[in-house]
């Protein structure tokens, strides 16, 4: 989730999860501290925006449901940084906004892959 299109977000550059120099007065652990604190204060203020969000998308994507509002958010979030002109790679596609509805990916057929242990 702490990746930099998050970190764009917040302000630092692309790297400020895992850039250990300064930025903005703050080390790598306080922005990570200063981002997880605020998305927590936003995600308890905003419960009723998310529910909302939630029951927009359930028609098209049961598996929101399963979702945790902060895995939501970063989805939010990430897109809307993908789609910014300055984050765009030549060859990447439509921005996020343009795509038309694809067809529906089931949740089953993303599952994470565990990292192991040392990495």
């Amino acid at each position: 989730m702490l990746d930099g299109h998050i970190a764009e977000v917040f302000g630092f550059n692309r790297e400020g999860f895992s850039n250990k120099a300064r930025q903005h007065g703050l080390d790598r652990l306080e922005r990570i501290d200063k981002v997880v604190r605020a998305l927590a204060i936003w995600i308890r203020i905003h419960r009723a925006e998310m529910a909302a969000l939630r029951n927009a998308v359930t028609p098209t994507v049961v598996e929101i449901q399963d979702l945790s509002d902060l895995q939501l958010i970063d989805i939010v979030l990430w897109t809307s940084q993908d789609d910014k002109p300055t984050s765009r790679r030549p060859g990447q596609g439509e921005r996020w906004i343009n795509r038309p509805v694809g067809q529906h990916v089931g949740a089953e057929e993303l599952r994470p892959e565990p990292i192991p242990p040392g990495e």
